[in-house]
């Protein structure tokens, strides 16, 4: 049974609770941000110093997100950010096999928080919501249907694929400025 609110859902992520994406082992890192958010942000997994800190969004990664959202107007700590993946597997990567479980997971909190857009962040991500390879799912904004509802989806890089790669960050621009231009009526 998944809890049906988002700050019980948070607590039992924090607690290591039998929810998809806590079973690899080590520490948890429970999703951020209010229930009823306009933005979710998805991503694959916590980054290593955000368990450390056991906060999403703690590390170099959340910095350098927060200020990309900042570009175009959103603020991080006012968006829902939640991983498909709570915990890091000892390969540092999702196995293709707990895919589905993971995403129906989050389409799960989708429902809680029940966001106008959505953001992907890298190619787990897109490849667990939407079915895509990444280079595919960035080339335009998706929709995402769920509850009747239909949001805006934009792919884009993880902020740590742009830490080590920072020759991406223009392409992550142009992401963002598509983003930007959305309809969330």
């Amino acid at each position: 049974d998944w809890p049906n609110d988002i700050a019980a859902l948070q607590a039992m992520v924090s607690e290591g609770a039998l929810l998809p994406g806590n079973m690899f082992g080590g520490k948890s890192v429970a999703p951020v941000g209010a229930a009823n958010s306009e933005v979710m942000i998805i991503s694959d997994l916590p980054d290593q110093d955000e368990t450390s800190a056991g906060i999403l969004g703690s590390g170099k990664s959340g910095a350098l997100l927060a200020a990309m959202l900042a570009a175009i107007g959103i603020e991080l700590k006012a968006s829902y950010w939640t991983t498909l993946g709570t915990t890091i597997p000892a390969t540092g990567e999702l196995p293709e096999s707990a895919l589905p479980q993971l995403s129906e997971f989050v389409r799960h909190q989708i429902g809680l928080v029940r966001p106008k857009s959505v953001i992907l962040l890298g190619a787990t991500a897109a490849s667990a919501m939407l079915g895509e390879p990444f280079a595919e799912a960035r080339q335009s904004l998706r929709h995402f249907n769920h509850d009747v509802r239909n949001m805006a989806v934009m792919t884009t890089f993880h902020p740590r694929t742009l830490i080590m790669r920072p020759a991406y960050k223009a392409q992550a621009w142009k992401d963002l400025q598509m983003f930007a231009k959305r309809d969330i009526a």
